[in-house]
């Protein structure tokens, strides 16, 4: 669709960003992709966007800090870059706990990259503002992903609209350049285009609480406490982030297609089995309820 309306509006009035996933996600290891795949997709992109290059290209989906400053994959960019195909560079990310900041001070320190596409919203933990903060003053530009935090049907009452309240909260911080939440009709656009250069007042914040209060037993805030205590070593967030998708999003074709990129050794279905967990929620959600929900529905 994109492609069709660049063809009639003009390329040089858009700023397009597009992402490869550099390494093959249901491997423990995270191998990396072959650097030949990584320019089919990367050509594929193009081709369907009707345009000789992008902007930006992310390395969608990092995982690890040594992520980033892999050479092979730096020299895939480099070489992208040399071929007019690409302008600017950047990661993209939605990681909890530690890794997080971990992968952005190790992305910062190589000084190659242009741009991070971050998980960041109202709940955020506040090493991972510390981190983005961190980037953008070494002049990284910072775009803000999963702002509405989850897109809940609940907790949304009377005339406060906590999705457009939690857009102005994030592009309220002077470290975020700018957001791409999701949007799916037109009063999701009207709604978001509305919130650009307001400040959050009183009504939105009640709105956040109200938000927060209604989804806070199943919208994982990626604070990674929960993964350190479980034995089996789960990836609880992402199997969340699934959850999310589904119920959050309306989306069970991404839910899944999601979930599947797990390897047997870090999807749920070890929780099926687990009478005895270790894992726990610092902010009360069930995991061991939620863990089983999801392998039961997106498995």
């Amino acid at each position: 669709m994109l492609g069709s309306v660049l063809k009639d509006y003009g390329r040089d009035k858009v700023f397009i960003a597009t992402k490869v996933p550099p390494y093959h996600r249901r491997m423990m290891m995270r191998q990396l992709q072959n650097t030949a795949t990584m320019e089919r997709m990367l050509e594929e992109s193009l081709q369907r966007l009707r345009t000789d290059y992008v902007d930006v290209l992310f390395l969608h989906s990092i995982e690890n800090p040594d992520g980033p400053v892999n050479e092979k994959v730096m020299n895939f960019l480099e070489k992208q870059k040399k071929a007019g195909k690409v302008r600017y560079v950047g990661i993209s990310f939605h990681v909890a706990g530690r890794r997080y900041a971990e992968i952005v001070y190790q992305a910062v320190k190589s000084n190659f990259y242009d741009v991070f596409l971050a998980a960041y919203i109202f709940k955020s933990p506040p090493e991972h503002m510390e981190a983005l903060k961190s980037a953008r003053s070494r002049q990284v530009g910072i775009i803000a992903m999963k702002t509405q935090a989850g897109g809940y049907h609940k907790g949304v009452t009377g005339g406060l609209n906590p999705h457009q309240a939690a857009l102005k909260w994030v592009l309220d911080k002077d470290f975020v350049d700018c957001a791409i939440p999701g949007m799916v009709n037109r009063q999701q656009l009207q709604q978001n285009v509305a919130a650009v250069g307001k400040k959050p007042g009183w009504s939105d914040r009640k709105a956040l609480d109200t938000y927060y209060a209604a989804i806070k037993d199943r919208y994982c805030v990626m604070c990674g406490h929960c993964s350190s205590s479980c034995t089996r070593h789960i990836d609880v967030p992402s199997i969340h982030r699934s959850l999310m998708y589904w119920e959050g999003y309306g989306d069970l074709e991404l839910a899944r297609a999601t979930y599947r990129e797990l390897s047997t050794a870090e999807n749920a279905q070890a929780c099926v089995s687990c009478y005895t967990p270790t894992c726990r929620c610092v902010n009360g959600i069930k995991i061991e309820e939620r863990m089983r929900l999801a392998h039961t529905v997106l498995a």
